[in-house]
């Protein structure tokens, strides 16, 4: 008798944990690393590191952190929507000194998604771990610092600010595992494809001036070296617009809770 009550106990147990990806209404938070393209700017480092001759390198931004949310309701049972935002991060730094002179780069990327999702879960009763699939898209609103010093043939700094919205899309897939009824770990991939033109800012130089700057990268005329960053209105006749990529894949964890 004992045996047949643990049975039936073990079996309810599952059939609860079945149950979690079930609920009507819930949150589900995520977090992990994200490989984007960001063709531009690390195009831009690696010619720059070319010239450098390997005496001293810029980082590129390739591995990022990212981070998401989203509220999400069960249409039926193997059916969700989801929507929710996010966070993706990313910096490159550069320094360099001899004696007086001295040099100094700094970029800053950030990503803050707003997308609506469509889940798929296909039943599989009496299963504690649920394998998903999922299609989504929605806007970017995408922010970029740069801070450039240099004292070399005098004191000189650059501090820039720019940004735009643009579009994109992801799709994806992975696995949930029941931990209680009402909560349960995920593991998946997505891949996400968006790229962000028409970034507009200001840069501020060091006596407090203040102009407006566009996002601009090609090959200066005159020295030959490329450029990557923000340039004035002039510039802009000159080079060509950049972009910020985040196509690329993220992998992440997460927890899922239902209400």
């Amino acid at each position: 008798m004992k045996v047949v009550l643990s049975v039936i106990s073990a079996a309810a147990i599952v059939v609860a944990g079945a149950g979690v990806s079930e609920a009507g209404i819930g949150f589900r938070a995520t977090g992990g690393l994200s490989h984007i393209s960001y063709g531009d700017f690390n195009d831009w480092v690696d010619e720059v590191n070319y010239l450098l001759a390997g005496s001293s390198e810029y980082s590129d931004i390739k591995w990022v952190p990212e981070i998401g949310g989203e509220f999400y309701y069960s249409i039926v049972p193997m059916f969700e929507i989801g929507l929710g935002g996010g966070m993706i991060m990313g910096k490159s730094d550069y320094s360099i000194s001899a004696g007086d002179i001295s040099t100094s780069f700094e970029h800053k990327v950030k990503g803050f998604p707003i997308n609506a999702n469509i889940y798929f879960k296909p039943n599989i009763p009496f299963a504690s771990m649920k394998p998903y699939v999922f299609i989504g898209g929605g806007t970017y609103y995408t922010k970029l610092n740069f801070e450039v010093y240099s004292n070399y043939g005098g004191e000189q700094k650059r501090t820039s600010e720019l940004s735009s919205w643009g579009w994109g899309i992801h799709g994806g897939g992975g696995l949930e595992f029941s931990i209680i009824p009402s909560l349960s770990l995920d593991l998946g991939v997505k891949i996400r494809w968006a790229s962000i033109d028409g970034f507009k800012g200001t840069t501020t130089d060091l006596s407090g001036k203040t102009y407006d700057v566009y996002l601009l990268k090609g090959v200066d005329p005159d020295t030959h070296l490329p450029v990557f960053g923000p340039g004035d209105e002039d510039e802009k006749k000159i080079y060509d617009e950049g972009k910020v990529d985040l196509t690329g894949y993220t992998i992440y964890i997460g927890f899922k809770a239902g209400f």
